[in-house]
């Protein structure tokens, strides 16, 4: 264990993020890193929540900038900043060279010149402006069209399937009383989409219109020349950037019920010692998915297998169904059969059409039946294996199913831990739009991962990512992803939810590290090393019957998600994560006294750390001023009993 430093255990590598620059023009502040703005506020109202420039390759990839040069001059209430970028992903290499100038009038200009290196095709090379939704949201945006004709729209309140502001060459809006906004925007036509169908909690304004034909191919020597003008007037006082206490209050009137929590078939579970089958199965989940691909090479093999480790691990089957409109009657009665055979009990059925984003009602009227006549005491679904825009756009006929479903990950757009934890707020935002698409029907978000499975936008033919380095992701053995995990259970309760599978069972995707040495390379943790987001999963399998979980108000959702478990016999929980690398100092309106133990980087330490958080001290907070204190150390989870 001396292998895993604090920033491994922390964040899952040993690469440490340069801290944000905090930065003011006139009284806005905002922070500064890697070539982007964030956060960007009026006093305590966030006008912008980033600008920053994207390359997108044909299968809309995101190109990784990497800063060459950097020049910061900053003085009290103005700055100015010269860098130079390189996006370089083989076909693909791009120069730019940006000048960012922060004024005291409260005016922000950027300014991107760049070059192309090779020949590429690209979707799109440009400027992109994330628009928060807590002061966005519904509100009124005035647009100035290329014509310069302006037009007043509204910033929608559920997630919106097609982009809600087209031709945009220049915004105005209110982000609240007495404080105005302004974006001029040259050198492209700009439009304005819902990011939220990605689980993205912003609406991102963007470059070159997706109505032109996309991808594009450049040349060698082509320019790209765009500017970004922001300013922000009205009457709002300046403030201190930093802030010292979060405060977090228990609605005790209102609860949601705890979604069934299932887990995803992962690595063949033989390779496992008694130890960890046993572990797996004492976090009592509520189902095991496998995705069953009719017609694929060796399916059925890999449908008996799967089915004898459900029968292992005493969970019933979530079948994820993947079949076209060819399928055959008697590849349904194989699939019985086998299922039959291996003892195995089956739960839900959710059926997906291969070569479509969502489940066509013709599939649905023909093999509906096939299903319900084997299976007639299953929950029957479909919808998306792919992103909710797939299901927004394409919304399937939902009369004669139990429940719709589409998955999520909270990377489709962006990489960074903050913008990992920006998501969870969406997460939220779409249950919601899908409870009005649905009505009446359960949502399955089946299943949650860190990154994308495959890419359902890509114009070659890559629509499967198969190499092992691109569905992992170092962060899953992170206190940040267990923190990140809480969040995730928290927003997916509070949208109603019905089922979610997080994950899979074991592997650099799952619960605790594999012997798989490819993984080990991109996944630094031992084999059988237990990951921190076990301690969820763990806490959760402890209540019986109906849990729910309490509504919490927390002031600053980026720093702090806060979950608050309570069940049928009074046995109550609150659960916190910091998302910080620095303590948190955290009040609760509270009256109570608790015990409170912490999962920290130190504890992780240990050979066993989840016997050593089994048998940790605890220390007792009292409330002071029905305030209850506790300073969470970084990346913590901390567990609060009355």
């Amino acid at each position: 264990m001396d292998a895993l430093t604090d920033n491994i255990l922390l964040n899952g590598t040993n690469t440490i993020a340069a801290k944000p620059l905090l930065l003011k023009a006139g009284k806005l502040t905002m922070q500064y890193q890697n070539g982007n703005l964030r956060y960007i506020k009026a006093a305590d109202v966030e006008v912008i929540r980033m600008i920053y420039a994207a390359v997108r390759d044909e299968n809309w990839g995101t190109v990784e900038p990497v800063v060459l040069a950097e020049n910061i001059i900053q003085k009290d209430t103005s700055f100015s900043i010269n860098l130079k970028v390189e996006y370089k992903a083989l076909p693909i290499h791009y120069v730019a060279d940006y000048a960012i100038t922060g004024l005291e009038c409260g005016k922000i200009i950027f300014d991107m010149k760049g070059t192309c290196v090779t020949p590429f095709r690209k979707n799109r090379i440009g400027f992109c402006i994330l628009h928060p939704l807590a002061t966005c949201e519904g509100k009124t945006c005035e647009i100035t069209h290329a014509d310069g004709n302006t037009v007043k729209y509204h910033f929608p309140k559920l997630v919106s399937p097609a982009q809600p502001f087209l031709n945009v060459a220049g915004m105005e809006w209110t982000p609240a009383n007495n404080i105005t906004a302004i974006l001029k925007f040259s050198g492209d036509i700009f439009e304005t989409e819902d990011q939220r169908n990605w689980t993205d909690a912003s609406y991102k304004t963007y470059c070159t219109p997706l109505a032109l034909p996309y991808p594009v191919w450049v040349s060698p020597g082509d320019v790209f020349k765009q500017q970004i003008e922001l300013t922000v007037t009205g009457d709002f006082t300046d403030i201190d950037i930093d802030k010292t206490k979060h405060f977090i209050q228990i609605n005790k009137n209102k609860k949601y019920l705890l979604p069934e929590i299932g887990v995803a078939a992962g690595p063949a579970l033989d390779q496992l010692t008694n130890e960890e089958l046993s572990l797996l199965k004492n976090l009592r989940f509520k189902h095991y998915r496998i995705d069953v691909k009719v017609g694929s090479t060796g399916w059925r093999e890999k449908l008996i297998s799967q089915a004898q480790e459900a029968v292992l691990l005493q969970l019933p089957l979530f079948i994820a169904l993947h079949v076209n409109l060819q399928f055959a009657i008697e590849d349904i009665d194989a699939l019985y059969n086998d299922v039959k055979s291996a003892g195995a009990e089956v739960n839900q059925v959710l059926l997906f059409q291969t070569g479509r984003k969502t489940t066509d009602n013709e599939l649905l009227h023909r093999i509906l039946p096939v299903i319900r006549e084997r299976f007639p005491l299953v929950n029957i679904g479909a919808g998306t294996d792919a992103y909710f825009a797939e299901l927004n756009r394409q919304p399937v006929y939902a009369k004669n199913i139990d429940f719709v479903n589409f998955s999520i990950n909270p990377q489709v757009h962006a990489f960074d831990n903050p913008s990992l934890i920006e998501t969870l707020d969406a997460q939220t935002a779409v249950l919601a739009k899908a409870k009005t698409l649905f009505p009446g029907k359960h949502i399955s978000v089946s299943p949650v991962t860190l990154k994308p499975r495959f890419n359902p936008n890509a114009a070659a033919d890559s629509s499967v990512i198969c190499d092992t380095d691109d569905t992992i992701d170092a962060r899953q053995g992170s206190l940040f992803v267990a923190g990140w995990t809480l969040g995730s259970i928290a927003a997916l309760a509070k949208g109603g939810a019905q089922n979610i599978t997080f994950y899979e069972t074991y592997g650099a995707k799952g619960f605790f590290a594999s012997l798989n040495q490819a993984e080990q390379e991109v996944a630094p943790f031992m084999p059988g090393y237990q990951f921190p987001m076990l301690l969820m999963f763990k806490l959760l399998s402890q209540f019986s019957g109906k849990v729910h979980c309490k509504e919490v108000v927390n002031d600053n959702p980026l720093d702090l998600s806060a979950l608050v478990l309570c069940a049928d016999n009074n046995k109550e929980l609150i659960v916190l994560a910091n998302h910080t690398d620095e303590v948190l100092s955290i009040g609760i309106k509270s009256d109570k006294s608790y015990s409170v133990k912490q999962l920290t980087a130190e504890l992780l330490k240990q050979d066993n750390w989840f016997y050593e958080w089994n048998n940790q001290s605890i220390s007792t907070t009292a409330a002071t001023k029905n305030i209850v204190s506790v300073d969470l150390e970084p990346m913590a989870v901390a567990i609060l009993a009355n």
